[in-house]
């Protein structure tokens, strides 16, 4: 990536216009590619000396054009794994998400090297990015959101908002404040009301043993259950919905008229993201035993080393007394085990095969 005016950010703010090549081992596949921004992305990662990037072209690459045999895209995520000086969480993590069938779309992802005005930056996972299309979530830009849990504080509380239990969920796209005849598709006060009453409903139905079993009236259970299998299997450290994990909430169509499931209003979780603080990996304190812990279960409250009751409590903590649920869990574990069995068998390996001279050279860098 060549910056124009070689500007190169390493804080998180305005993102810079400039051009691309992309090579696969030596040989240009797409050359000088117009880029619309290229800047600093990520909460926690953000703040590392190995910064991640996202990247914006201008245009998608040419039609039936593939970027590194990924489907054409504008947008693109530069993921750094610094954080997981094995490099390979990430990439296990989508991979495994992807072939589960429940969890409607999960980016695909590549390893490249980057360089940066002519600066060698290190190995990174470029990805897809998280986003409304209908080649990626399949939902309607005017009517529907892909939402994220964010943390323990609403930042902007225009784009988020601190559900009646204590989870904090914000807009992930649309990701602005727009509003008028111009703007259908951006975040307006209607869109931040309509998602938080219907959370909060769910909500105080979820959390009552009288009217729990009401979950299937808000939720896509097939695709709940792939994801917790997830998150439960690579231990990730924001398992307990604390932060990037991702629904989709589109209600313009409860009849199923388009036969688009994802419009059904229903919530439908994913897609996968953010594994490098998974399977061992500690995310920010080395002493939480869980972190690097096979015992006890985060999705289900009972293996958090916090003593906070938002996560312990979270909404999978309430889906697992339900007898219903759990039951259609060890059914679903059943049919997907041998997915998981790759994981050891030959999924880690090849990783680190795709990666290649890139682990060096990063560590070098």
């Amino acid at each position: 990536v060549d910056v124009e005016d070689g500007v190169f950010r390493t804080t998180k703010g305005p993102e810079y216009p400039g051009e691309a090549t992309l090579s696969v081992n030596g040989a240009v596949a797409h050359d000088h590619l117009p880029v619309d921004g290229f800047g600093v992305r990520g909460n926690t990662t953000a703040k590392f000396v190995k910064k991640p990037y996202k990247l914006k072209f201008v245009d998608k690459p040419p039609k039936n054009t593939t970027v590194f045999r990924m489907p054409p895209g504008k947008n693109w995520t530069l993921l750094a794994n610094f954080k997981d000086q094995s490099a390979v969480r990430d990439k296990i993590g989508l991979d495994l998400g992807r072939r589960l069938g429940n969890i409607a779309w999960t980016p695909e992802s590549r390893y490249v090297e980057l360089f940066v005005n002519d600066q060698y930056r290190g190995a990174y996972l470029m990805t897809e990015s998280v986003k409304i299309d209908g080649d990626r979530v399949d939902i309607d830009e005017t009517h529907g959101m892909i939402m994220e849990t964010d943390g323990s504080t609403v930042e902007d509380p225009l784009l988020g908002f601190k559900a009646a239990h204590g989870i904090v969920f914000a807009f992930k796209d649309p990701d602005e404040v727009k509003s008028g005849a111009d703007f259908p598709e951006g975040v307006t006060p209607a869109k931040l009301d309509a998602i938080r009453t219907r959370i909060n409903l769910f909500e105080s139905k979820l959390y009552q043993a009288s009217t729990r079993a009401q979950y299937p009236d808000f939720i896509d259970v097939g695709s709940a259950i792939d994801f917790h299998l997830l998150q439960e299997f690579v231990k990730n450290g924001d398992g307990a919905f604390y932060r990037s994990h991702y629904f989709s909430w589109d209600p313009s169509d409860p009849t199923g008229a388009s036969g688009n499931p994802l419009r059904d209003g229903k919530f439908h979780f994913g897609p996968a993201w953010d594994f490098d603080g998974s399977a061992g990996n500690p995310c920010c304190d080395s002493s939480t035993e869980y972190f690097a812990s096979t015992e006890d279960w985060i999705m289900r409250g009972t293996g958090l080393g916090s003593t906070d009751a938002t996560y312990r409590t979270q909404w999978f903590a309430q889906l697992f007394k339900d007898g219903a649920f759990e039951a259609s869990v060890e059914q679903r574990w059943a049919e997907v085990r041998t997915e998981f069995e790759k994981v050891f068998t030959t999924e880690v390996a090849a990783a680190k095969a795709a990666i290649g001279v890139g682990a060096a050279n990063d560590r070098n860098r």
